[in-house]
């Protein structure tokens, strides 16, 4: 029934709470007016499985924006130490929308690093959520989410979840320095840096598991002389003492390179890490 206080009538794109953003061509497209409802004016139970849906769309749709942000700095831009100048650039601009100082005759606002475009009125917007819910401490909350079958474009416009994403991506560049940048980008020059990556996310030992040979797996990456490294890595005695494993730098700068692209590390390389970390340590 429309109007019910209900998470079916929330799915069912029938009530929204005061501060969700929906875009007028939607409600045109899916013939709906949602009511308007306080969150508090919703029984317990049935509010508790909206807000865990919402918090869990607000959460993933932030991931899949920096994901693609991420990527198109690292992938598209490619990542060198020349970079860091962009870095600092798009910090600069990010702190400009997050804060409102753009000027009043800007009209769009495009991002030369990561590809989007916002204009005014979004700015606008996303510098007052900025203001006051999340330079207040406020934490972080996505009861203005919609529902996902009906109001899936206007989840992903919401200034709200444009603002977290913006923090989250000023974040992740305020870690970059132009050492590490100049790290990365000679990390990848190296012949090896394959091998330490795919030891990293576990693709070596699984395919060594299922029956591939070191040689085989050094074709497949195109690094055929280093196939004695794939084999010394995956020996348990390793006697010649050239195991990745026994290389704390070289798996160090592997599980960087992995986190700055978003890439999977495994827990058994992490745990291998920690471990001879732990016996530099105690030497």
């Amino acid at each position: 029934m429309a109007g019910s206080k209900t998470y079916e009538s929330w799915l069912a794109g029938e009530i929204i709470w005061p501060d969700t953003f929906l875009l007028q061509q939607e409600v045109i497209e899916n013939r709906k007016t949602p009511l308007v409802l306080q969150p508090k004016e919703l029984l317990g139970a049935e509010l508790k499985k909206i807000q865990k849906a919402q918090n869990g769309i607000g959460r993933t749709i932030i991931k899949k924006n920096l994901k693609v942000a991420r990527d198109y700095f690292t992938k598209v831009r490619k990542v060198t130490h020349t970079s860091f100048k962009l870095v600092k650039s798009e910090i600069k601009v990010i702190d400009q929308v997050l804060e409102g100082g753009f000027p009043n005759d800007l009209l769009i606002y495009e991002s030369t690093c990561f590809g989007f475009m916002l204009n005014r009125d979004q700015c606008r917007t996303i510098a007052s959520f900025y203001k006051t819910d999340i330079v207040t401490g406020n934490p972080r909350d996505f009861n203005f989410i919609a529902s996902p079958k009906h109001f899936e474009a206007s989840n992903l416009c919401a200034p709200q979840i444009i603002a977290y994403f913006l923090c989250d991506l000023r974040e992740w560049l305020s870690e970059i320095s132009k050492d590490k940048l100049k790290r990365l980008s000679d990390f990848s020059e190296q012949k090896n840096h394959v091998i330490a990556i795919n030891f990293a996310n576990g693709k070596i030992p699984k395919w060594h598991s299922q029956g591939m040979s070191s040689s085989e797996i050094a074709r497949h990456f195109n690094v055929p002389n280093y196939h004695n490294l794939i084999s010394e890595s995956l020996s348990a005695s390793d006697k010649s003492g050239k195991s990745i494993y026994l290389n704390h730098t070289l798996m160090r700068t592997a599980i960087e390179y992995c986190e700055f692209y978003g890439l999977l590390v495994t827990r058994d390389f992490r745990k291998r890490f920690k471990e001879h970390k732990a016996n530099l340590s105690a030497r």
